[in-house]
């Protein structure tokens, strides 16, 4: 056992699988190529963001990493406070996944796959992303991301926001509302 998660992560070698027990835990982690970080389900394991955040991610993905069954979740603000970073940062690096999750905002995003691979996109897959500007954010030259199974609601801007010179998103399966 470890005193964080971060330090479980920064512990654990390629395809290694960091259990995340149910509670409630207050950091942000950094994931290293290849980790599997697993909560017990989106409604017992909740990683929220420090109100002080150092960066804006809660979750910064690597390549071949997973992240399942985690509830992301942003700190409530002060009505003079906007939107602040990004629930699951899935950038430029190959064969990611992010299943079985829920993220919750304010967040400027609440997945961001600026910056993937069409090439082997990040995979987001039975997740329910709501509350933040947008939903899923996929920016970049050849950027893309597959969203599988998926419920994206009540974002302020757009469910799934795509942009910039030959990128592709993909969904398939999936509910976008209230966007």
């Amino acid at each position: 056992a470890t005193a964080t998660i971060q330090e479980a992560v920064d512990a654990a070698a390629y395809r290694d699988v960091v259990r995340v027990g149910p509670g409630v835990y207050v950091e942000q982690v950094i994931l290293r190529g290849g980790v599997v970080l697993w909560g017990c389900g989106a409604d017992k394991t909740v990683l929220k963001q420090p109100e002080h955040a150092p960066y804006g991610n809660v979750i910064a993905g690597a390549p071949d990493a997973e992240i399942r069954g985690i509830h992301i979740l942003s700190p409530q603000y002060h009505e003079f406070q906007f939107w602040r970073g990004t629930g699951v940062y899935l950038g430029p690096w190959p064969g990611q996944l992010l299943s079985d999750c829920a993220i919750t905002g304010p967040f400027l995003y609440g997945v961001d796959c600026s910056s993937s691979m069409v090439t082997d996109p990040p995979v987001v897959r039975r997740c329910t992303i709501e509350g933040s500007h947008n939903g899923v954010d996929v920016f970049g030259t050849w950027a893309g991301c597959v969203i599988e199974d998926c419920v994206i609601r009540n974002n302020n801007g757009y469910g799934v926001s795509a942009g910039y010179d030959f990128g592709t998103v993909r969904v398939v399966r999936s509910t976008v509302s209230g966007s």
